[in-house]
């Protein structure tokens, strides 16, 4: 078991990757498929510049009153992680890499606690509410070969679930999400104001 202030920093990673990934992140349920292998990720200022402008527009076409879709890469969301995660300075998590497969977010990297390194992987799956409201659903947790009990994944995507409301709440009560799918590697998000 992970002690709590290395699961409060795993989920400031998780919280981190989701918030400045997608702004509104959400997927549909669906089958189990392989996880691609994870690689190292090369931050290039393209990349997270890229993601910001793709952000910017959508925010545009959201003022102006307009339905909204937006994609974003996996790669672009871990260039922006990584970018994110140099810049906090972070050295508890190392070689943190975020595949989009299937309707899930699988997060990988490795967790240092106590000089001890550890393997982690975490299975997310985000959903819309029939009120077109986003829910994030931790569906499993891996800490080296040791799965993380049930009773500790729920307690975790309601840590999940409060933490993107606190930091998204008032933004995400101004959209109504439509339809969203993560498929190889891309999330797609469509959205209209409230």
């Amino acid at each position: 078991m992970v002690p709590e202030k290395g699961r409060l920093r795993w989920m400031v990673l998780v919280g981190v990757l989701l918030l400045s990934s997608m702004a509104c992140n959400f997927a549909r349920r669906a089958v189990i498929s392989p996880t691609p292998t994870p690689v190292p990720v090369q931050v290039t200022p393209l990349s997270p510049a890229t993601l910001v402008s793709t952000l910017e527009a959508a925010a545009t076409a959201f003022k102006e009153n307009k339905p909204v879709t937006l994609s974003v890469t996996e790669t672009d969301i871990n260039s922006l992680a990584a970018s994110k995660l140099e810049e906090m300075g972070e050295e508890m998590i190392q070689d943190p890499y975020v595949s989009l497969r299937d309707g899930k977010i699988i997060v990988t990297g490795k967790v240092t606690q106590s000089g001890i390194t550890f393997d982690a992987t975490i299975s997310i799956v985000p959903s819309v509410t029939a009120d077109g409201r986003l829910s994030l659903s931790i569906e499993s947790a891996r800490i080296s070969s040791f799965p993380v009990p049930d009773s500790m994944l729920k307690s975790l995507s309601s840590e999940l679930d409060n933490l993107m409301n606190s930091n998204l709440g008032s933004d995400l009560d101004k959209v109504f999400i439509e339809k969203i799918e993560i498929i190889n590697g891309t999330i797609t998000v469509t959205g209209r104001p409230r």
